[in-house]
């Protein structure tokens, strides 16, 4: 059984999504609502029930994210399950690692990772399955730069991340 809940924070609308005692996804944009459209979930949970229903871990999550949202935590503590290839999960356990208030380039993110490939890595920032929980809010372009941000209103979403947490970015000019 799948259960997913969504509430509504100062990100917008977050949809979480939990199977057994595990997180698998959380959703902070409105045209992600399809639940299991990564097709490692799919295939995963094919024929699974989706039902929506706000469990114990969930309302953890949301104690959790007023304190974050107000600086007084540094981040999550709950756990998650990662469905996706070898790769993609090293890069997004990669980015549970990088501290609160710091950032990383995508090189640096690949060095990390054991890899050159900065654009597969980016492939994978992208896809991060569990943002804000796995922070891919800290990964900027090698110059300082905000860079992509695929969660919530994008860019806006992750300036906002970065300036809650205090950290150095340079502004995008477009």
């Amino acid at each position: 059984m799948l259960y997913y809940y969504s509430l509504q924070s100062r990100l917008g609308t977050i949809t979480l999504v939990q199977a057994g005692e595990a997180l698998i996804r959380l959703i902070l944009s409105p045209q992600d609502a399809d639940l299991v459209k990564d097709p490692y979930l799919a295939r995963q949970f094919l024929g699974e029930e989706l039902e929506e229903r706000r469990t114990d871990l969930m309302d953890r999550f949301v104690i959790q994210l007023a304190a974050y949202l107000k600086g007084k935590q540094k981040g999550f503590d709950l756990p998650y399950q990662l469905y996706g290839s070898p790769f993609a999960r090293r890069v997004w356990e990669e980015l549970g690692r990088i501290p609160y208030g710091e950032t990383v380039s995508y090189g640096e993110l690949a060095k990390r990772c054991g890899t050159e490939g900065v654009q597969a890595v980016g492939t994978a920032v992208g896809n991060n399955p569990l943002p804000l929980i796995l922070p891919c809010h800290r990964v900027i372009r090698a110059d300082g730069a905000l860079g992509q941000y695929s969660a919530g209103e994008g860019p806006s979403t992750k300036r906002l991340l970065l300036q809650l947490e205090g950290a150095a970015f340079r502004e995008q000019v477009t």
